[in-house]
């Protein structure tokens, strides 16, 4: 079995030399911070916030997650 860190690996990979993009659903925001250029955050199933670049933090996704 392969570990997350080589799967995040593989993803950016395939990402990078396909040049396609790779969706990645994910609760752990660090994971999703540590891996992701854009972050759509739901929330009762609805899109309730799109979040990009570098700065994602965890402070921004989970002001967006929590109701």
């Amino acid at each position: 079995m392969r570990t997350k860190a080589e799967i995040h690996t593989l993803l950016r990979r395939v990402a990078r030399e396909r040049k396609c993009a790779v969706v990645v659903a994910s609760s752990e925001f660090e994971e999703l911070i540590g891996l992701a250029q854009v972050v759509h955050v739901m929330r009762l199933g609805r899109l309730v916030k799109t979040l990009s670049g570098e700065g994602i933090t965890y402070r921004q996704i989970l002001e967006h997650a929590l109701p």
